[in-house]
């Protein structure tokens, strides 16, 4: 902590660390069936292991009676049988704050997340098409991957919060992924397995929660 009382200020926050994490015999998904060993066909009989890697930072600044938040984060996860995991982003931001409006009765409070670009994997069951006089041909294999890249993704959360009767009845309004983006979830597992859905999955657009809520004394 630095900068402690120092007029408006009255305290700053900051921290950096690392974390290493090892993951053995991961269940992953291996033609239709559930498995932990190893997807990549040189050792069947080794287990899938993950191995992450995470530097975090962090800042908090108590400025009056408002806060705010900067966050940081790097993610590096290495697979014993896929290589550099690309389907989590590497890098993500973070942003928050509590702004008071009328001191001890109304706040106004946000997020503002930002995530790098990261990979989703495609893998086409085997396709076929009728070439004409009972015949099948074969349009799509099961070795036929492919990877979209994904942009770069900025969420922002948006709420007010009104506190009434000293604190004794209070009532709140967020509202999530104001600006409506049409992001995707990432893929945590790095699935190749074959699947027909070759397309990412969206995640919501935005929406809001009402709250309203006291307490007798």
């Amino acid at each position: 902590r630095v900068l402690r009382n120092i007029g408006p200020i009255r305290a700053l926050q900051l921290r950096v660390d690392y974390s290493y994490t090892q993951l053995d015999g991961l269940i992953v998904i291996s033609q239709g069936s559930y498995s932990n060993r190893r997807q990549d066909g040189h050792d069947n009989n080794d287990q899938s292991r993950r191995q992450i890697h995470s530097v975090e930072a962090l800042a908090k600044l108590y400025a009056g009676d408002s806060a705010w938040t900067l966050g940081y984060t790097f993610l590096h996860i290495d697979t014993n049988d896929r290589g550099l995991l690309r389907s989590m982003p590497q890098h993500t931001l973070s942003l928050g704050w509590v702004l008071p409006v009328i001191p001890s009765w109304l706040d106004l409070n946000g997020t503002l997340l930002l995530l790098s670009s990261y990979d989703d994997p495609n893998r086409l069951r085997t396709v076929t098409q009728n070439a004409g006089n009972g015949k099948l041909i074969t349009v799509g294999n099961f070795s036929d991957v492919t990877f979209d890249r994904l942009p770069p993704q900025a969420t922002l959360n948006l709420g007010v919060r009104a506190r009434i009767l000293k604190n004794r009845l209070w009532s709140s309004l967020n509202f999530y992924n104001a600006l409506n983006q049409r992001a995707y979830y990432p893929d945590v597992f790095y699935d190749l397995a074959p699947t027909l859905e070759t397309t990412p999955v969206p995640i919501p657009g935005w929406s809001f929660f009402f709250q309203l809520g006291g307490k007798p004394f």
